[in-house]
Formats: structure tokens, C-alpha cells, sequence
């Protein structure tokens, strides 16, 4: 094996097909990366946990990226740096309640989706910071309806804008339909249109429609995002920091 006994002491890291190390003496050495062959982990039975877990992993990314594809129109402007990974996080734990697959085979449908309920997009803006009330979102899985309400609010009592000049506001909401086997949705997206922020009373029902009898898991998504009126033309705050997204609800069949 060779040692490396210059100054320069590296340590830690790889280059190339070379890998430096510390030893339990205090000298550092150089030695070639270990590479895993593909077959060998594929078959060999020293490894069957990491592939269960692997599986898995792979399994609740794939969901959390046709969950967020599904809202994609609101969530690219209402996200935070870690809005991809605290989604698989939750997904995991979906995953996880899954108490009738077996190691590696467990999956969504099987899982417990609630751990997904009012989970929010922008946790630099929440809907509980920016729309303090409950809405009320309700899924009649029969007709294909998903209803989401609120009774009659005065904007500038009930919603609370950026402090960097938002003049402007719109309430998104979006009903959706995940088919997680064929990696495909459906998505019905409302919005109330953009408003201005004052003292007008505002009614909130929006009534989405998938297909009815479905069989797959059903969502609701409320969400609250800003514009600025600026020298007479309006400009959407885009940079997901002030917009506001969360799921409401979601239920499987």
C-alpha cells in the first residue's frame, strides 16, 4: 500500500480511482477506491437490506416527485430549498406504515397517506402564517367532487401579506388524482383570479372534478399567492419565498 508522507495531507476524499485515508497510526495513505460489482450486489444475500431499503427509497421518490409534478403549476412558486426532500421525507414515513408488503415491497397505496395532511410546500411561508383560518376540504369520491370552502373573509383581516409591497393576492386550489401505478395525475386547478388587497368580502368554494369512482388516492391543495401592482402593470412575487402551499387533505380508496 502506499503512504503519503508529503505536506500535502489529504484525507477523507477520492481522486480519481484513489482514495486517501487516515490510518490508526496518524500516517495517511493512498489506496484504490473498492468498487462493488452491479452483479454481486444484485444477488448477493449480504446485501438484501441495502436493496430492501434502496427499493424503497427509490419507490417514495417516485412518489413525491408525481405528487409535486401534480401541483407543479403553484409549487415552483411556492417552495423552499428543502421542499423536495422534507416531501420524501414524509413519503417515507407513508412508506413505512405499510404493514402488509413485504421488506422492500412496501409502497404508497398500502401505506398510511394521512402522514401527508397539511403538508406545507414553503415552510419560509406557511398557510398557517399567511391564511390563519381552516379551510375545509371535503372529497366525495363517488361523484369525483372535491370541494374546498371557506365562509366570507375581508382580505385585509384574514390574510396576511409580504411585507415587500404585495398590492395584489389570488387563492389557488387544486384538486388531484394520483395514479401511482402508471406514474400518471390528473389535476382540476382553480383560482379566484387576482384581487386586490382590501376591505371586498371574498367567498371561498371551489369545486374540483376527477373521475368518479375512482380508485386512486384523491388530494386537495389550498394555496395563497402575492402579486405587485408596479408603475400600472401587475407582477407575480415568483421567487417562492412570500407564496404559500399546503395539502389539505388526501385520501386513498
Amino acid at each position: 500500500m502506499i503512504q503519503q508522507k508529503g505536506f500535502i495531507r489529504l484525507r477523507g476524499g477520492s481522486m480519481g480511482d484513489t482514495t486517501f485515508v487516515k490510518s490508526a497510526d496518524g500516517s495517511f495513505r493512498a489506496q484504490e477506491k473498492k468498487v462493488l460489482p452491479k452483479a454481486r450486489f444484485k444477488t448477493d444475500p449480504a446485501f438484501q437490506r441495502v436493496r430492501e431499503n434502496n427499493s424503497e427509497f427509490l419507490t417514495a421518490a417516485k412518489a413525491g416527485k408525481l405528487l409535486r409534478y401534480s401541483v407543479n403549476d403553484y409549487a415552483r412558486t411556492a417552495n423552499d430549498s428543502r421542499t423536495i426532500s422534507r416531501l420524501l421525507q414524509v413519503m417515507r414515513k407513508v412508506i413505512k406504515a405499510d404493514t402488509v408488503s413485504g421488506p422492500g415491497l412496501r409502497n404508497v397505496l398500502d401505506g398510511d397517506v394521512h402522514f401527508l395532511n397539511n403538508f406545507e410546500f414553503n415552510k419560509n411561508s406557511t398557510i398557517q402564517l399567511v391564511f390563519p383560518d381552516q379551510v375545509v376540504g371535503t372529497i366525495n369520491r363517488v361523484t369525483g367532487e372535491l370541494t374546498i370552502s371557506h365562509a366570507s373573509i375581508i382580505p385585509t383581516a384574514k390574510i396576511v401579506r409580504p411585507s415587500t409591497g404585495a398590492t395584489h393576492f389570488e387563492i389557488v386550489t387544486a384538486g388531484v388524482e394520483l395514479d401511482l401505478e402508471q406514474d400518471t395525475f390528473k389535476a382540476d386547478n382553480k383560482t379566484t383570479g387576482i384581487l386586490p388587497y382590501n376591505n371586498t368580502p371574498l367567498v371561498i368554494n371551489a369545486v374540483h372534478t376527477v373521475t368518479a369512482n375512482s380508485t386512486h388516492p384523491l388530494m386537495l391543495v389550498f394555496g395563497v399567492q402575492f402579486h405587485e401592482l408596479f408603475n400600472g402593470v401587475l407582477r407575480p412575487f415568483t421567487e417562492g419565498t412570500q407564496n404559500a402551499l399546503k395539502i389539505v387533505v388526501i385520501q386513498k380508496p
